[in-house]
C-alpha cells in the first residue's frame, strides 16, 4: 500500500466511527460495481446515505468535497442506484448523498460532513 491509500483507509475508517458515533448502522464499505464505487453506505431511521470520503492532510489549501463533481458524482449515483436495486432496504428510506472530509493533523484529525452534497 502507498501512503495515498494507507491515508485514505484512515480517513475512511475515522468517517465511518464518525457516522457511527451519531446513530448511524453502517451497511457497507468499498461497495464497487463496474462504473462506480461507494466508500461508505450508513443508515438511519429514514435515509439510506452514500457517502463520499475524501482525506487530505491540513496544509491542503482547497476543501476535499470541490474535488467532488462531475463524473465521479456520476458515477457515485450509479453505483448507489445498483446498491439499491440489489439490496433488500426498505422502500421508505429515502437516499441522500454526503461527502465527508476528513483533515488529518499528526495524531488529529477533524471531521466535516456535507450533507446532500448533490
Amino acid at each position: 500500500m502507498n501512503q495515498k491509500q494507507i491515508r485514505g483507509g484512515a480517513g475512511e475508517e475515522i468517517a465511518a466511527q464518525h457516522y457511527a458515533d451519531n446513530g448511524y448502522i453502517i451497511i457497507r464499505r468499498n461497495f464497487r460495481v463496474r462504473g462506480g464505487e461507494i466508500d461508505l453506505i450508513v443508515e438511519n431511521e429514514r435515509e439510506v446515505v452514500f457517502v463520499e470520503v475524501k482525506t487530505r492532510d491540513k496544509k491542503t489549501s482547497y476543501r476535499p468535497r470541490e474535488s467532488v463533481w462531475g463524473d465521479q458524482q456520476s458515477s457515485i449515483k450509479y453505483a448507489a442506484n445498483i446498491f439499491l436495486s440489489r439490496s433488500k432496504m426498505s422502500a421508505f428510506l429515502q437516499p441522500r448523498f454526503d461527502v465527508a472530509e476528513v483533515w488529518l493533523d499528526g495524531d488529529d484529525y477533524t471531521v466535516n460532513i456535507t450533507e446532500n452534497a448533490f
